[in-house]
C-alpha cells in the first residue's frame, strides 16, 4: 500500500488523536458515573439476570483479566470469565433434548416390594424376589435393594434381629385372654348398692365372657368363677395359656392357684399401669359410656338383662374398628337388598341396621330364633321326605300298571298310598309356609327406609 502524502497524512493523524481523546473522555466519563452509582447502591449486592451476566461476560472475554482488573468493580474479573464460560457451555447443552432414560419401577411394584420386607423381617433381597416372581412381577435384585433403601429398611441381617410389637403379639394372640372388673351403682329397696361386674376377653376375637355379677366379691365367690372359666368341656378360658390380670385383691392366692392348676398363667401387671390392659380397659369404657350410664338401673335382674344386652349387641352387632369395622360373631343372616330396618335392644339405646330380603321367602332369623328356625328345617326335611314318598308310590303304581303278572288287588294300595302322600305333603307345605311367615326376630322393629 502506497503511503499518503506528508499533508494528508498529518490530517489523519490530527483526526485520530482527536477521536483517541474523545474516546479517552467518554470512558472517564462512564468510569466515574459507575463509581457514583455504585457509591450509591451501597455495599449490597448486585443482582443480575442471566441476560445482564451474558452481556457483561462477552464484553468482557475481548478484555482479558489484565484489563479487566483495573476496570471493573460490580463483579471481579474471574466472576466475569466464569460467566463466559457457563455461556459457551450452553451453546453445547442437550439436556433439553435428551430422550428419557431408564423408566421408574411401577409404584404398585414398589409398595409390593415394601410391604413383603417389612411383614417378613427373615426376607433377603432374592428371598423377595422370587415371591414377587411367583406373583408375575420379574424384578431385579439390585431394584429391590433400591427400593428398600428408599424407603429407609433395613437389610434382612439387620431387620432379622428386631420384631416389632404388632408381629410379636399377632403370634401369641391365640393363647392371650384379659380380665378386669367394673363397678355399677345399682337402685335397690335399700338404696344405691355397688354390684362388681367380672368379665373376661379373648384378645384374638374380642369375644367376652361375663364370669360374675354379685354385690359382695369374696375368695369363695372367685374360686367358683376360676373353676366356670377352666371347665373341661365348655370353659372360657379352655385352651388359653395366659391371661393378664392387674393388682386387684379379688384375685386371691387361691384364684390364681385355680388357673395354674388348669394350665393358665396369671400375669399381674406392674402398679397404677393401665395401659398394658388396654383391651380390658376399651370395653369397660364402651359398656358404661353405650349402655349403663344411660340407665338408672332398678335392681340386680335390671342389671344382668343390661349386661345380657349389651354382650350381645357387642359380638353380633357392634362393628370394631380394630377388627377392620368388622362384627366379632355375626348371628344375623340378612339375605337380599330391601330396605333399611333397624334391630333395637334395651327399648331402643343399642341399635343395629340392616337391610330387608326383597323376595318372599327371605327373612332375618336372629340367634334368639335359632328354635324357631330348626323347627322350619325339621318341617322342610320332613315335607322333601314326604315327597320322596309320593314319588316312589307314584312310581310304584306305574310299574304296578304294567305288570300283569301282579295281582290286581294291589293296585287299589298303592293308588290309596299315593292319595294320602298327596295329602300330607298339601297339609305339610301349609302348616310349613305359615310357621315361615310367623317367624320374626323378638329383637327387630321395623323402621323406615
Amino acid at each position: 500500500m502506497d503511503s499518503l502524502p506528508p499533508p494528508l497524512a498529518f490530517v489523519v493523524l490530527l483526526f485520530g488523536g482527536w477521536v483517541n481523546r474523545q474516546q479517552h473522555a467518554v470512558i472517564d466519563y462512564l468510569l466515574e458515573e459507575n463509581r457514583v452509582l455504585r457509591a450509591a447502591h451501597g455495599p449490597r449486592r448486585i443482582r443480575l439476570t442471566d441476560d445482564q451476566r451474558r452481556r457483561l461476560a462477552a464484553k468482557g472475554k475481548v478484555l482479558g483479566r489484565r484489563r479487566l482488573a483495573g476496570i471493573v468493580d460490580i463483579v471481579t474479573p474471574d466472576t466475569i470469565l466464569r460467566w463466559y464460560r457457563k455461556f459457551v457451555a450452553q451453546k453445547y447443552d442437550g439436556s433439553k433434548t435428551r430422550r428419557p432414560g431408564r423408566p421408574t419401577t411401577k409404584p404398585a411394584i414398589a409398595t409390593l416390594v415394601v410391604r413383603m420386607a417389612n411383614e417378613n423381617p427373615t426376607w433377603g433381597y432374592t428371598r423377595i424376589r422370587g415371591g414377587l416372581k411367583h406373583l408375575g412381577h420379574d424384578v431385579a435384585r439390585n431394584t429391590i435393594k433400591a427400593i428398600l433403601k428408599d424407603h429407609g429398611i433395613e437389610p434382612a441381617p439387620e431387620r432379622r434381629t428386631k420384631m416389632p410389637w404388632k408381629t410379636f403379639l399377632a403370634a401369641h394372640w391365640d393363647g392371650i385372654a384379659a380380665a378386669d372388673f367394673f363397678t355399677v351403682e345399682v337402685l335397690t329397696m335399700r338404696g344405691l348398692v355397688r354390684y362388681v361386674v367380672f368379665f373376661v376377653m379373648k384378645l384374638k376375637t374380642r369375644r367376652v365372657a361375663m364370669a360374675g355379677i354379685t354385690h359382695q366379691p369374696d375368695e369363695t365367690w372367685m374360686a367358683q368363677i376360676a373353676r366356670n372359666l377352666t371347665a373341661a368341656g365348655d370353659g372360657f378360658l379352655h385352651g388359653i395359656r395366659h391371661v393378664i390380670l392387674d393388682r386387684d385383691p379379688l384375685y386371691t392366692a387361691a384364684f390364681r392357684r385355680l388357673l395354674r392348676d388348669c394350665g393358665v398363667t396369671p400375669l399381674v401387671l406392674p402398679a397404677r399401669s393401665p395401659n398394658l390392659n388396654a383391651f380390658a380397659e376399651r370395653f369397660v369404657e364402651s359398656v358404661k359410656c353405650e349402655c349403663l350410664d344411660r340407665l338408672v338401673l332398678l335392681g340386680e335382674e335390671h342389671l344382668r338383662t343390661a349386661v345380657r344386652e349389651f354382650v350381645r349387641h357387642y359380638h353380633d352387632e357392634r362393628p370394631h374398628q380394630g377388627l377392620g369395622n368388622e362384627l366379632i360373631a355375626p348371628q344375623t343372616t340378612v339375605i337380599g337388598t330391601g330396605q333399611t330396618m333397624c334391630c333395637e335392644r334395651l327399648g331402643g339405646l343399642l341399635k343395629f341396621y340392616y337391610r330387608e330380603a326383597r323376595s318372599g321367602m327371605g327373612r332375618v332369623f336372629a340367634q334368639d330364633d335359632v328354635g324357631v328356625v330348626d323347627a322350619f328345617r325339621e318341617k322342610a326335611s320332613a315335607t322333601a321326605r314326604a315327597s320322596h314318598v309320593y314319588h316312589v308310590a307314584s312310581g310304584a303304581s306305574a310299574r304296578a300298571r304294567s305288570r300283569n303278572h301282579r295281582a290286581s288287588s294291589g293296585w287299589p294300595t298303592l293308588v290309596a298310598a299315593s292319595a294320602s302322600s298327596r295329602q300330607v305333603i298339601q297339609s305339610s307345605h301349609i302348616q310349613t309356609h305359615e310357621k315361615f311367615n310367623s317367624c320374626r326376630c323378638s329383637n327387630l322393629r321395623r323402621a323406615p327406609s
